[in-house]
């Protein structure tokens, strides 16, 4: 895909955002084949066109949130559900398809934005 105006910088990341993009963030910010590209915000600004200013506002003014914290909101999200459908791996191993090499790491961002640990998250849901 690719933003019209944009190039294809996007096209040649891979399939992004999948049109779910909201408020006019570009569709190629993310990379769905590679959950565990972590970009900067200068990395993604170029890849967007952008200078890292306009970029983080364009984000800011659409979501409410940083550069930052929208990147690893749509990690937690991905890997949430990760978790929920394969309880059959590992919370280190499923961290580790989203670039968190360091599990303790990975449970302490995620309880820090869901509110929960990932290990009570799972539990919840199998027990639910």
């Amino acid at each position: 895909q690719t933003v019209q105006g944009r190039g294809t910088a996007g096209a040649q990341r891979g399939g992004f955002f999948q049109g779910r993009v909201p408020g006019g963030i570009p569709p190629h910010l993310l990379h769905e084949r590679n959950p565990a590209w972590n970009p900067t915000l200068k990395d993604a600004a170029a890849l967007c066109a952008r200078s890292p200013s306009s970029l983080n506002r364009l984000i800011r003014m659409a979501t409410g949130k940083s550069f930052k914290s929208f990147i690893i909101e749509h990690k937690l999200s991905r890997a949430e559900s990760r978790l929920a459908r394969h309880p059959e791996k590992t919370i280190a191993e499923i961290a580790g398809e989203f670039g968190y090499n360091d599990s303790l790491y990975f449970s302490r961002i995620y309880k820090r934005y869901r509110g929960i640990s990932p290990k009570a998250m799972r539990e919840n849901t199998v027990n639910s």
